[in-house]
């Protein structure tokens, strides 16, 4: 007999219906018959749940009506399939676990590349400055973006090496800074860059920005866009 089988048979020897259990199991009877059609299919806790529900042991759920139920064979075989399941589970819950992290790492490189256009955006209009931090010695320079600029092409120039270090995240800590009329002004410069913009609106509807910076500069896109559309509904 199959699993689906047992838990029938059990059920209607106990002269349960399939709204009795549903019941118990706190879950709606076209939902549990669902269940119990499953057999084989069913997780080490949803057979458990049933079991409780029926008011039997698991193993009489397993091999009701077996000439080996009380046999040393049929004991590891029950340990084993039972192991099985249980390593299935753990299998499915890492998978989970893995895909939520690879979901969460990949908007954090989405992220870090929206950012970095936008940095690159302020170098090439030289607004705001840059913060270096001596990770060792503490010690800290704010250069202004065009001497930043100057500084790194004598790096780079002079030893290559020099300008890798200067970029290593274990020996120095660079941040962009910017003041209130800086920043309105980058979002504007932003909001006109078509390639900058194009990436976040496919990344949007994948559903990946989640930086709510970068989708206040989206917000202005879309009102200069509907803004001027307006516009040019009222002048025609």
């Amino acid at each position: 007999m199959t699993i689906t089988d047992n838990i029938r048979a059990i059920r209607e020897s106990l002269n349960l219906t399939q709204e009795v259990i549903a019941d118990r199991l706190n879950t709606t009877r076209s939902n549990y018959a669902y269940l119990e059609n499953r057999g084989e299919k069913l997780t080490i806790e949803q057979l458990t749940n049933i079991s409780k529900a029926l008011g039997v042991s698991i193993n009489e759920v397993l091999y009701r009506g077996s000439s080996e139920l009380n046999d040393v064979k049929w004991i590891n075989d029950t340990k084993k399939k039972l192991t099985d399941i249980q390593e299935q589970n753990e299998y499915l819950r890492d998978l989970v676990a893995f895909y939520k992290e690879k979901d969460k790492n990949l908007k954090d490189k989405i992220k870090s590349h929206l950012m970095q256009d936008y940095y690159e955006l302020a170098d090439k209009h030289f607004i705001g400055r840059v913060r270096v931090k001596d990770l060792k010695t503490k010690k800290e320079i704010i250069y202004s973006n065009t001497e930043f600029n100057e500084y790194t092409k004598k790096l780079s120039a002079n030893d290559f090496q020099k300008f890798e270090e200067l970029f290593d995240e274990t020996k120095y800590k660079i941040q962009n800074l910017y003041d209130g009329p800086e920043t309105k002004k980058l979002m504007n410069l932003a909001v006109k860059e078509e390639n900058f913009m194009n990436e976040i609106f496919r990344y949007n509807l994948l559903g990946l920005v989640e930086s709510e910076f970068l989708l206040n500069i989206f917000q202005l896109f879309l009102d200069k866009i509907y803004g001027k559309k307006n516009e040019n509904d009222e002048a025609g």
